[in-house]
């Protein structure tokens, strides 16, 4: 199979998802960057503008599920727990799962590279303000998180400038 036919078939699986209400914004961002790239390109697909239009007609008939739902429906098919889950944009997300097969928890930070280093600091204070307010909130017992909590803190840092570190 070429390059050509995978993409396809993974457009055709994408529309299937969409006329179910299963797929989030993130792939949808993705499918429409995929589209995007390769439009004026040999490597978009002879029928690409009727498969670009059946997905946008499945994702505007059907309400989807939300990043945080989807996440959460594949964590738990891994025997996972999503704690914790905020994404800003298609590139920025923070996410706090709890896997009690191993007994650990684990953190996940990801600040669009793409932006301007001004925003990705912006984006970075949002998700620790939010990160701040869930752990007062949530009724989670600290002192079993304080590791994942310190690890999101520390990664959630690495994007802000020195005197925003402290705060």
């Amino acid at each position: 199979m070429n390059e050509e036919q995978l993409m396809i078939e993974e457009l055709y699986q994408a529309i299937e998802e969409a006329n179910q209400g299963l797929l989030s914004p993130y792939w949808q961002q993705y499918y429409s960057n995929m589209l995007e790239e390769v439009r004026d390109t040999d490597e978009f697909p002879e029928n690409g503008e009727a498969i670009a239009k059946q997905l946008r007609e499945a994702i505007q008939n059907h309400p989807q599920i939300s990043d945080a739902e989807q996440a959460r429906r594949e964590l738990e098919q891994q025997g996972s727990e999503l704690l914790f889950y905020r994404s800003a944009d298609f590139g920025t997300l923070l996410e706090i799962v709890y896997t009690p097969s191993k007994g650990c928890f684990t953190c996940a930070v990801e600040i669009d590279s793409t932006l301007p280093k001004e925003e990705q600091w912006q984006r970075a204070l949002e998700l620790r303000l939010e990160l701040r307010k869930w752990t007062e909130l949530s009724g989670v017992e600290m002192k079993t998180i304080r590791d994942v909590l310190t690890c999101a803190e520390e990664r959630l840092a690495e994007y802000l400038p020195a005197e925003e570190t402290e705060a």
